[in-house]
Order: structure tokens, then sequence, then C-alpha cells
């Protein structure tokens, strides 16, 4: 069986433009391993239901649970949709309760961590192999997908089985009669033995006529051509307006002239696990946040942190986290007090204006040259939420939805720009006063505080912090010993991460002049 040169472009590109919010694949592509929309099940699940919005015969009940799903996609309220709409499935042949049907079974494998749950989607993949009413293509994508659904991974990481299936895709190039067969008789296995057959599917490639699939040599040769020469990038800046008589219009091109239509790389992913050790040494008891945050990192090619809202105690270490995640994984990043901020000028002012700039996120891009940038909105709880100037949350809320972020109006320049790439980590003592809609957008972590048993770890990290803040090298800082720590742990106590550095630099200033110890 082969495929069309034209039929494999014609996929790549839907997948792209369901990954970027552009296209809303049928039930049918989402069980054969086509990205969810912008690879986020409440944006997949919004675009499905407007799809729909208009036609008769799905179920009150039903369409209560989608507007409660739809807000907030909740593992279990998923569950209990798919079981009424599997319901009334046997009662009802109605063509969207079958395309929900189809889409929740996905939903339900990539946000759980629930062997049957995979095993269900993986088996609904490969029964679209069989359907004739989809290409070659879609069809050998699914049976990639229902490898790559079975396979152990992080629970709700919905990049890692859409990273798996292509690099299954990529690999099965061609596959053999004896393993297409295996494939297709697979519905009846169990997750482990159906996870084996990934062997099957990346071993070597046979030199096989009988029935095999094949990818033409350009399109294989194409592909990885462009993943090995065209470093990850993106436009953000496709056009400029014009610029008419006003001296900031003209100020405004000559500043992005050379901005636009250019490909602005992207940070690729750093080796995460060295991250990991790193910041677990620095702070142990931040071990399960950072755990949180770099799941989402892992598992993308470049540079990319789900929006975080991280809430704890002052002095736990919400901001220096932030920042040393950004500084570790080599994003340039900049820190935005939150606090007293009365406007919306992180968004950008009109150019009209004296004081004219453009969004905090198109500045921090054009300055470092790179596309995917971290922001951390720090103690965004204390912004006002007066609406006179503009508000903070009101400019945040277009930020952090990726297909809004996608497009956005940046005010001084009057054109669209791609600010989807950039990270967002917001900090808070107390969420509770926040927006709902903004809060809709976040992964809310909370923060634990510290305690004397992390004293040791933490005022290394605190001495290696003072000597850089002071130029030194880190060879002329007075070794802390036993005794030392003990002093500095009974001072300090646990909690604020400040005191802790206040008793640090006493005890260090003391080491330099003893007299100030009596």
């Amino acid at each position: 069986m082969s495929f069309t040169k034209q039929s494999l472009i014609d996929l790549d590109r839907q997948c792209r433009a369901a990954e970027e919010g552009n296209f809303t694949p049928p039930s049918s592509y989402i069980a054969a391993g086509v990205p969810i929309v912008e690879l986020d099940v409440k944006q997949d699940l919004r675009c499905f239901c407007e799809r729909w919005a208009g036609l008769r015969g799905l179920q009150r009940h039903i369409q209560i649970l989608l507007e409660d799903a739809m807000r907030s996609p909740d593992v279990q309220l998923l569950v209990d949709i798919e079981a009424r709409v599997a319901e009334s499935l046997e009662e009802y042949a109605y063509t969207p309760l079958h395309e929900l049907h189809e889409r929740l079974v996905v939903y339900l494998a990539l946000l759980t961590d629930d062997p049957a749950r995979w095993l269900a989607a993986a088996q609904q993949a490969l029964a679209q192999c069989a359907s004739a009413a989809v290409g070659a293509e879609l069809r050998f994508r699914a049976r990639a997908f229902a490898l790559a659904l079975v396979q152990p991974r992080y629970d709700a990481n919905v990049d890692a089985v859409y990273q798996m299936t292509h690099d299954y895709v990529r690999g099965m190039t061609r596959i053999g009669a004896e393993r297409q067969a295996a494939l297709e008789t697979a519905t009846e296995r169990s997750p482990g033995e159906l996870a084996t057959l990934a062997e099957l599917a990346r071993g070597p490639i046979e030199d096989d006529d009988d029935g095999g699939l094949e990818l033409p040599d350009d399109v294989v040769e194409d592909r990885a051509e462009r993943e090995r020469d065209d470093p990850p990038g993106v436009v953000v800046l496709e056009r400029l307006p014009a610029s008419g008589n006003s001296k900031y219009g003209n100020q405004s091109f000559a500043e992005f002239k050379d901005f636009v239509g250019e490909r602005i790389p992207l940070v690729p992913r750093p080796d995460v696990v060295t991250i990991r050790e790193t910041l677990v040494a620095e702070a142990p008891h931040l071990a399960a946040v950072v755990d949180g945050i770099l799941q989402t990192v892992a598992m993308s090619s470049v540079v990319r942190i789900r929006p975080t809202l991280l809430v704890g105690e002052p002095g736990s270490g919400k901001t220096w986290l932030a920042r040393r995640i950004a500084e570790l994984c080599g994003v340039p990043s900049v820190v935005y007090p939150a606090g007293g901020v009365a406007d919306g000028t992180l968004g950008g002012t009109n150019r009209q204006w004296h004081s004219a700039r453009p969004s905090l996120p198109l500045q921090l891009i054009h300055l470092h040259g790179i596309a995917n940038p971290a922001i951390v909105v720090d103690e965004v709880e204390k912004a006002s939420q007066e609406r006179r100037n503009g508000a903070l949350h009101d400019v945040l809320l277009s930020l952090l939805e990726p297909s809004s972020a996608r497009t956005f109006l940046d005010p001084y320049l009057e054109v669209p720009c791609d600010l989807s790439r950039v990270s967002w980590i917001l900090t808070a003592n107390n969420h509770e006063g926040l927006p709902a809609p903004l809060l809709d957008r976040l992964r809310v972590v909370f923060v634990p505080a510290p305690d004397r048993r992390h004293a040791p770890a933490l005022i290394r990290s605190v001495l290696r912090d003072l000597a850089r803040e002071r130029e030194l090298d880190p060879v002329w800082i007075p070794p802390c010993g036993p005794d030392d720590v003990g002093l500095i742990e009974r001072a300090w106590a646990g909690g604020s991460l400040r005191k802790l550095r206040r008793v640090v630099e006493v005890w260090l200033d003391c080491q330099d002049a003893p007299a100030l110890a009596h």
C-alpha cells in the first residue's frame, strides 16, 4: 500500500494546524492520532461543541455536563459524560453522539494513567485502520497513535503522546506484512502486550514486497532534511502598518524593520534531568513543584512551560524558582512586579502617545532574538482590578490563551504578533481574590514553605547567590561547617527564605569581622 506525496503533505499540514488552533479535526481524525486542538482538551472540547451548537437531538443533561466540562475539564466529569453518552448510543443513532464518544475516549486516555483507558483508545485507533473512509496515511498514523497511547508516561502529559506518535510515524516508514498483521490483530491484547509492538514497529526495515506500507523516498528524505537543517523557529511579526507622518510611527517602523517576516529561533529543550537535579539540590523543599513544572518541558522539543501560578507563603521561594528554571532552561526572562499595577501596559501602549512602547513579551523577544522567553509576573494578586486605564488581569487573559496570543494585536505596532511561545509563570501569596477567567487559564501549584530539615542545602544555595551578587569567587566564601549550620538553623527556625538570607548574611559578615559576633 503506497501513499501519495500530496496526501502526506496534506496530513502534516492538518496536524500542524490542529496544534496551532487553526483546524478542528473531525473525531475520526482525533481517534486516529491527529492532535487535538492546541494539544489542550479544554480548547478542543470547546471547538467541538461550537461545531455542533446549532443541532438538536443532544440530550439536555449531556449538554449541561459539556458546558461544565468546557469551563473545567475535570477527569471525573469527563468519565461521567462518557458513561452517559455510551448509554445514549444504545438508544439513539445520532452522529454528534458518536463523534463525542470517540473524542471522549481519547481525552480520557490522554488525561489519566489508567491502562484500561489507554487500551480503549488504542483499540479505537486501530479500528480506524480498517475504515475505508480515511486515507492510507491516516490509517498508518492510527497504528502509530495506538502504540504511543499504551507507552508508560506521566499522567496528563498530552504532548508526550503526540510526540511519540510523531516518532513512530517517522520510524515506521516501512513496515512489512508480518508487522502489519501483528498490529491489526492487537485489538485483543493487553496494554503491556500492545506496548511490545513498538519494538516491532521501530525495528530494522524489512525488504518485503508482500503488502508492506511504504512512504515515498523523496517524502522521507524531505522530512529528515527538514528536521536536520530547519531549526525550530516562528515568525513573530509578519508585517508592519503604514507608518504615516508621525515620528513615532516612523520610529516603530525603523525599530522592527529587520524583524518582519523573519523566523525567530526557539530555544530547544535542554537536559531536563540535569536541571531537576540542580534545582532539587538547591531547594529540596520544592522537589514536587519542580517535577510538575518540568513535566511539560520534558516532552516538548523546545522550551515551553505551561502557564503556571505558584501560590505560597511570602518567602517560600516562588519567584526564585521561576527565575532559576528560566535560567537553567537557557531562555531569557524578566520579572514583572504586579504589586500596585493599575493599568494594562504589560500589553503595550498606543504609539500615538509619547510614552508608547510595545508589549512586554514583544520587547523581550525583540531584545534577545528568541521567540520563547519566560515572563514572571510577581505577586499578581496585588494588581489593581480598576479598568480605567486597562487592567493587568485582562491583558493576561489574551496572552495566556494560545489561540489569542498567536494573533495578539500589539497596540504599539497595531498589527498582530505571534506571542504564543512565551512561557508564563505567575506568583501569588493567595489566589482566592483572582478572577475566575484568569485562574481558568493557569495550572495552580501550591509551594510549601521550607523547614529546618532543608537548612543545609538552602544555606549552600544562599551562599552561592551572595558570592555571585558580591562578585566574589566562591573559594573566598568561608566554609559553613556543621556547627555553623546548626547556629544558622536555630536562628532561622524555618519559614521565609528571606529571613534565612538575612541570618546567613549576618553569619558571613561575622566571618569577615569576628568582633561583630560578640
